[in-house]
């Protein structure tokens, strides 16, 4: 593996394979998120928390489980909230990105459904996998 945060490209790749219509990019975290006052459902991904598990061979090749943040982002809650998340999770959980990827698993995320001053409501979802890295490939 020679990007270690490879999983955020193929994410982003298949969330707009499964998901056309709606506006998806990826942030290094909340407080990096911009808003517009047109905002349209957006769907925004980052990596929520990377942990190490266990390790091998003197530490040259080690577990890793990383969270990714898939944050749903829209202006009216009624009108199509719900069904952005679960075309999310669908596209999401169970799916395995390659194979050197566990399949994603929805987990419970740190950060809490919220409205921001200008109106737009967030919906965390955090999908977590699992893979071994090692210092030498």
């Amino acid at each position: 593996m020679h990007n270690y945060l490879m999983l955020a490209p193929l994410i982003l790749s298949r969330l707009r394979e499964c998901l056309p219509q709606v506006e998806i990019s990826s942030s290094w975290g909340v407080p990096a998120i911009k808003e517009t006052p047109d905002q349209q459902p957006s769907i925004v991904v980052f990596l929520e928390d990377d942990q190490p598990v266990q390790q091998t061979a003197q530490g040259t090749v080690q577990k890793i489980t990383q969270t990714w943040m898939v944050l749903v982002a829209v202006r009216d809650t009624e009108e199509g909230a719900g069904e952005l998340i679960s075309r999310v999770y669908r596209a999401l959980a169970g799916w395995r990105p390659g194979l050197l990827f566990e399949p994603l698993h929805r987990v419970r995320s740190s950060y809490k459904p919220d409205v921001s001053p200008n109106g737009v409501s967030y919906f965390p979802l955090s999908f977590e996998t699992s893979f071994i890295f090692n210092t030498s490939e």
